[in-house]
């Protein structure tokens, strides 16, 4: 499978391929596109043609990933608790989730409210104003699987 690039939505071009059957997510945050995916894989691009395969440091599947311009940080959310912080999508530090046994299968930045949350399929988000500190929230439903953002409505939605 190949990735493709578009300058218009009605302009799409294949782009060198990224072995997308591994990538699970892609971003764009810091003029660069951040991809991420099984078995630890962690790729960035500046053109959206040409990807450089970074050493993530972990070897689980990574679901999620945000850039906050506020903390100019790269966050990804992944297997067994998961997650990653880069300021250049290069070199990533691991940090404690305490949710260790968990998917973490997406992340999000909301520069509004200046937090980070992460959506898990357990009864619980982790919220973090840094991207270190990481603090579980009881939600009281299980398996989610997205999370987003609404500037306009001011309020995350999961699902």
């Amino acid at each position: 499978m190949e990735t493709e690039t578009a300058i218009s939505y009605h302009d799409w071009e294949p782009a060198t391929p990224v072995a997308s059957d591994t990538i699970l997510a892609v971003i764009f945050g810091n003029a660069l596109f951040l991809a991420v995916g099984k078995g630890g894989t962690v790729r960035t691009s500046v053109d959206g043609t040409r990807w450089t395969q970074q050493n993530s440091t972990v070897t689980a599947d990574l679901y999620g990933a945000c850039w906050s311009p506020h903390k100019s940080v790269f966050v990804i959310s992944g297997d067994r608790g998961t997650i990653l912080t880069s300021p250049d999508g290069v070199t990533w530090t691991k940090q404690s989730s305490g949710a260790d046994a968990y998917a973490l299968s997406a992340v999000v930045w909301s520069e509004a409210i200046k937090l980070f949350v992460v959506v898990s399929g357990t009864s619980q988000l982790l919220i973090s104003a840094d991207a270190s500190t990481w603090n579980p929230q009881n939600v009281g439903s299980r398996n989610r699987r997205g999370v987003c953002w609404s500037d306009h409505l001011g309020l995350f939605l999961y699902a």
